[in-house]
């Protein structure tokens, strides 16, 4: 038998774990495998998300309070672009509230974004949007939980191995079996590695080396060369003249 959905999940489980008895139950085990799965992600991906969990965000800047709202279900940011009234776009630089609130204390209309935070349950920019600038985003973020009502995620389609065993970590507690917990979690460190692993093979070819460097253009559409530095820069050599590169790898000057 194979895991393609919601039912086939709550089967293994109860074949596995030679249990037909525990019924409603196995909704928290799902959930709560589920939930495991997003952390770890993250956690054994140096802070990165992988591309099944990508979600698309567009729309405007508003205004007024220089805000774009987090959606539902956020994880993490992975780009931002804005464009200008002339239709040109940049990517900004990912940063922390804090630093914006530094480096831009008057929260008032004051040109075209450099830098985006999360701040709370909203985006905010550096310098202050002067206008309701167009933007497209991409971030990591859950989807709807799988349930009877919800019986196939992205999961059960792509790594239905690893919501399983994850699943069946989340029911030894509830079971009081130490041993088993030990032995799954095991099994579900191979097949996270796993599924992370085939995420950066198919993102890069093979031996190859990715840096996201924004562009000459972009770095002037966003006025960075006139803005203050990030915090930490690194600094590279590059022949006869230097790059300093941010934390997110983003060039911000040479």
């Amino acid at each position: 038998m194979r895991i393609i959905d919601y039912p086939s999940l709550v089967q293994a489980l109860a074949d596995f774990s030679h249990r037909s008895d525990l019924g409603q139950f196995y909704q928290y085990f799902t959930q709560f495998g589920e939930l495991k799965i997003y952390r770890d992600i993250f956690a054994g991906n140096l802070g990165n998300g992988i591309r099944w969990i990508e979600q698309p965000l567009t729309g405007n800047i508003d205004a007024v309070t220089g805000f774009v709202s987090v959606p539902a279900g956020y994880l993490s940011l992975k780009d931002f672009q804005v464009t200008d009234d002339n239709g040109n776009q940049g990517t900004l630089i990912l940063t922390d509230a804090q630093y914006i609130y530094t480096a831009y204390p008057i929260r008032q209309p004051d040109g075209i974004p450099a830098y985006v935070a999360r701040d709370g349950q909203n985006f905010v920019f550096g310098p202050f949007p002067s206008d309701s600038f167009a933007f497209t985003a991409t971030y990591y973020g859950t989807s709807t939980p799988i349930s009877k009502t919800n019986p196939s995620t992205w999961m059960t389609a792509n790594c239905s191995d690893l919501l399983f065993a994850s699943c069946m970590m989340e029911m030894q507690p509830f079971l009081r079996d130490q041993a088993a917990l030990g032995y799954w979690q095991k099994i579900y460190t191979q097949k996270l590695n796993a599924f992370i692993d085939r995420d950066k093979s198919e993102r890069y070819a093979p031996g190859a080396l990715t840096v996201q460097i924004q562009s000459a253009a972009s770095l002037a559409f966003s006025g960075v060369a006139n803005q203050p530095v990030v915090n930490n820069p690194t600094l590279f050599a590059l022949g006869s003249g230097s790059l300093f590169v941010n934390e997110q790898g983003i060039a911000l000057s040479m």
